[in-house]
């Protein structure tokens, strides 16, 4: 079994590759700045920001409303659009988005 593996290429070369590429699908194309909106409006924004977008490129959502979070994530179960990843620093969410 462990000759089969000594000619691949090393795990951590593999991992490299994988990291590159999570890298390149998450650039950012557009972002919103929604700070210091209220529901609906940083979706409504979003939305809007994602429509104009192409398949497969990042949105990034600034926002201060402590239910973007839970709001974005129902909005992209509904509209299929991907939630990547989202941070919060001092009250304010910076929320990641990929369009479908």
């Amino acid at each position: 079994m462990a000759a089969l593996y000594s000619s691949h290429i090393p795990l951590t070369k593999v991992r490299s590759c994988q990291e590159e590429a999570r890298m390149d699908e998450q650039e950012v194309i557009k972002k919103v700045d929604a700070r210091g909106e209220k529901c609906p409006t940083p979706i409504l924004w979003a939305k809007r920001a994602l429509a104009k977008m192409e398949s497969g490129q990042v949105l990034e959502v600034l926002a201060t409303d402590p239910s973007a979070v839970g709001d974005f994530r129902f909005f992209c179960e509904q509209t299929g659009n991907r939630f990547l990843d989202e941070k919060e620093s001092d009250g304010e969410f910076t929320i990641t988005l990929k369009r479908k």
